[in-house]
C-alpha cells in the first residue's frame, strides 16, 4: 500500500491484477518487491542471498528469478497490508534509463535464460533504448555492461547452486 493506504503502491499494481482484502488464499505472482517479503528457511537456505551483481535495483528481481529457477512460488496474501514509505517521487529521463540499463543487468543474471542469447540481445535492447529515448546514456552503458559479462556470468552460475551467497 501507498503511505496513505488508500491504494496499492503503483509498481505492486503491475505484478498483481486481483483483489485486495478479503480473502486468505495466496495469489501466484512472478515478482513482490523486496520491501514486502516473507521468505521461508528453506527458501533462505537453498536461494541463499542478494547477489553482489546488484547494488540497488535489480537485486530483487534477481532473486525472485531464481526463487524460481530453485523451485519455489512466489505469492501475494491479499488480505495482508504492507507499506512501502516511499514518497510517489518522479524519475527523470537519465534515472529511468538508469533503471532500463539494470534491467540488462537483471536478465543476464537469470538462471532461468540462456546467458548466451541474454548476453547477444541486451546491447541490442540498448541500442533501441537509445534510439526510443534519443539519448546516448544507453550506448554508453554497453561498454559497462559488456565489461560485467565475466562477473555477471559468474555470479549467475553460482547462483544455480544452493545457499549462494550465504558463506561470502
Amino acid at each position: 500500500m501507498r503511505p496513505d493506504m488508500k491504494e496499492p503502491d503503483r509498481r505492486f499494481k503491475r505484478h498483481y491484477h486481483g483483489p485486495m482484502g478479503g480473502t486468505e488464499d495466496v495469489q501466484a505472482v512472478r515478482f513482490v518487491m523486496a520491501a514486502h517479503w516473507m521468505l521461508s528457511v528453506p527458501c533462505l537456505k537453498k536461494v541463499g542471498l542478494f547477489s553482489p551483481a546488484f547494488r540497488h535495483y535489480g537485486e530483487d528481481n534477481n532473486y525472485c528469478d531464481r526463487v524460481r529457477y530453485h523451485g519455489f512460488r512466489i505469492g501475494v496474501l491479499p488480505s495482508a497490508v504492507a507499506v512501502h514509505d516511499r514518497q510517489v517521487r518522479k524519475r527523470t529521463k537519465a534515472q529511468r534509463i538508469y533503471l532500463n540499463c539494470q534491467y540488462s543487468r537483471v536478465r543476464l543474471s537469470d538462471p532461468c535464460s540462456s546467458f548466451r542469447v541474454q548476453s547477444l540481445w541486451q546491447p541490442v535492447r540498448q541500442c533501441i533504448m537509445s534510439l526510443r529515448w534519443l539519448s546516448l546514456l544507453p550506448l554508453r552503458n554497453i561498454s559497462e555492461l559488456v565489461a560485467a559479462y565475466p562477473d555477471l556470468r559468474r555470479w549467475r552460475d553460482k547462483s544455480c547452486g544452493e545457499g549462494a551467497f550465504l558463506y561470502e
